[in-house]
């Protein structure tokens, strides 16, 4: 992408780029096509109204995955077909061994973006989220290692959850 291009030069040439792209995350969250489609409108008004917002565009990829993935986890909860969103289903995604090498990639900068995000949490909701989703201890292990209650390794990942989600989100 060329700097001097003006901001609908810029949209265009996201949209012709990832469009592919949107529409097969898209329709891998959303396993039906008709909302893929929805999905894809979506996420191009969304990026398009927060184009301004795009500060850093080699995070172009991981920018628009995310938009991506929570505008197709919204419209599934709308329709009444997702019940909720979890760290565990995105990193299902994010760990599909059938993905394309450009799947990948860009699945590669989204990880990118998340273990940023992780780093910045505060120490205790880090502790929880590396020891819950790096390492895969259940509420109970962590409440072991940590010497923390369940309702407190419970609260911290839940906290974290909703910072990373608001971190991450647009």
């Amino acid at each position: 992408m060329k700097l001097e291009q003006t901001g609908e030069e810029m949209y265009q040439h996201i949209y012709t780029t990832f469009y592919n792209r949107v529409l097969h995350v898209a329709h891998s969250i959303t396993k039906d096509f008709h909302l893929a489609e929805d999905v894809l409108q979506e996420t191009f008004l969304k990026i398009y109204q927060h184009l301004d917002q795009m500060k850093d565009v080699e995070k172009l990829g991981a920018w628009i995955a995310t938009i991506t993935m929570r505008t197709a986890i919204d419209l599934l909860r709308k329709e009444k077909k997702y019940p909720k969103s979890s760290m565990e289903e995105i990193i299902f995604y994010l760990e599909n061994p059938d993905a394309s090498t450009e799947d990948m990639v860009w699945t590669h900068l989204l990880k990118e973006e998340i273990e940023q995000q992780i780093d910045r949490l505060k120490p205790e909701y880090r502790q929880v989220i590396e020891l819950r989703y790096h390492k895969g201890l259940k509420e109970k292990e962590i409440e072991t290692e940590l010497n923390i209650t369940k309702s407190t390794v419970k609260t911290r990942l839940y906290r974290a959850r909703q910072t990373l989600k608001s971190q991450i989100a647009l």
